[in-house]
């Protein structure tokens, strides 16, 4: 990595969010193959977790009353293990999924793309990801198999434990309705 244009950089004493930007470059040129970095504002990461819970949520209640999801052309990482986050509220948004009939969930949708982008500051990529437009923020989507495999451990994540995205995987994936504070409200 370039340390000395990150120096330069800090000499002219930048805001925090010039210097992220200076960094991220940075590491972005000092590497080769297919790469992602993304810089983001985490003071608005309350917003950003509470819009993709909300989201979560919804996507359950819209599966539960027996929508079907499905999604076009979402950037992907790691075997198709993550997805990325914001191409999943764009396809709500654009039509491009069983939930953009559902007026609640492009509303949800268009809330947590609007909360991702406030805290981003940037994102750079290479390789392979220079075609397909990622947005830098990922989140655990994987198939049936995978998801078997890795739950133990998933759910012993604070994330998981503080947020609904695991209840989502469990009732898409295994048919499984939680017993958290989601399903109570959704359920009772």
């Amino acid at each position: 990595m370039n340390c000395k244009a990150i120096s330069h950089a800090l000499e002219t004493n930048p805001g925090v969010h010039t210097l992220a930007k200076y960094t991220a470059e940075a590491f972005i040129n000092s590497v080769s193959g297919d790469n992602v970095i993304g810089a983001w504002d985490m003071s608005h990461a309350p917003r950003f977790l509470e819009a993709l819970d909300k989201l979560s949520a919804g996507m359950i209640e819209a599966r539960s009353a027996g929508v079907k999801g499905g999604f076009e052309s979402i950037s992907k990482y790691e075997g198709d293990l993550y997805w990325d986050i914001y191409d999943l509220s764009e396809n709500i948004i654009k039509g491009k999924s069983g939930y953009s009939r559902n007026a609640k969930m492009v509303s949800l949708a268009k809330e947590a793309l609007r909360a991702q982008s406030k805290m981003q500051i940037t994102v750079w990529y290479q390789g392979s990801y220079n075609r397909s437009d990622v947005n830098g923020l990922s989140i655990f989507w994987p198939d049936k198999a995978n998801y078997n495999k890795y739950r133990n451990f998933y759910k012993k994540l604070k994330f998981s434990k503080d947020h609904n995205w695991d209840d989502y995987l469990d009732f898409t994936l295994l048919g499984i309705r939680g017993h958290s504070h989601l399903f109570r409200s959704l359920y009772e």
